[in-house]
């Protein structure tokens, strides 16, 4: 039986190089967001060889495996893992290109579900931006109505001497909002608990260079947020700071 233990910071150093490694887009398969949401989803993750497993508990599933050697090999080790708990081999989260080894591989042995609720949220800048076009009309005349009965409505950074604001209008959102879905609840408490600390640690160095900024936040942490497959062939064309560009090169070496 495989040993699962909880996702917790100091295993962020363990958990890097899979996640490094992988080319994947999806946002759960990050270190921060497996961290940030383990307590909802009950996540867990296992070392073994030269492989990286995650399991919900929540979803009484399996993340697919992270590493290089024979995928074979990693899904057997799950599928006995699965028989030893009195479970079949089930996968969440699948992408497009590991449903289609699965199908390659085992083929009749999976069948595939598509989860609309948990889909990623993909929207296009310029519509956004305009709100234009039928689809967007509800949107639109949302936002009038808001800007007619708040004519002085403005935009502030969230600073250390509004911060606690900021989460007193949140929690009064939630309590007004406590009925719509149960779930919702219970899905940001925990977030919201961990966000206040990582807040606490952040908020005394939010307002310098953000070269400096990311010299004194983790290391590790920020190198896998620059981990992302196609993070470098975007950001660096774009990036009109050459003070910020060297120390993202110097923090991704």
């Amino acid at each position: 039986m495989l040993n699962f233990k909880p996702i917790t910071l100091e295993a962020r150093r363990d958990l890097l190089p899979f996640l490094g490694k992988e080319h994947h887009s999806a946002c759960y398969q990050s270190f921060a967001t497996m961290y940030l949401w383990s307590g909802i989803y009950q996540t867990r993750y296992c070392l073994t060889g030269e492989w990286l497993f995650t399991k919900s508990g929540r979803e009484d599933g399996y993340g697919f495996p992270y590493g290089d050697g024979d995928l074979k090999e990693g899904i057997t080790l799950l599928r006995q893992d699965a028989e030893e708990n009195g479970k079949e081999l089930w996968f969440f989260g699948l992408l497009p290109t590991e449903k289609a080894w699965l199908e390659a591989n085992y083929p009749g042995e999976f069948t595939y579900t598509a989860s609309r609720d948990d889909a990623e949220y993909i929207y296009e800048a310029d519509k956004l931006m305009t709100y234009a076009g039928k689809k967007l009309h509800g949107k639109r005349n949302f936002c009038n109505r808001f800007e007619a009965a708040h004519p002085d409505w403005r935009f502030e950074p969230i600073t250390a001497e509004n911060r606690e604001d900021v989460l007193l209008f949140h929690r009064q959102w939630q309590t007004a909002n406590e009925g719509e879905d149960e779930g919702l609840h219970k899905e940001r408490v925990e977030p919201e608990q961990r966000n206040k600390k990582i807040l606490d640690g952040v908020r005394a160095i939010a307002f310098r260079d953000l070269s400096d900024i990311l010299k004194d936040l983790d290391r590790d942490l920020v190198k896998g947020a620059f981990a992302g497959e196609h993070f470098a062939e975007n950001f660096f064309p774009a990036c009109k700071d050459e003070k910020l560009a060297a120390t993202v090169k110097e923090l991704m070496a």
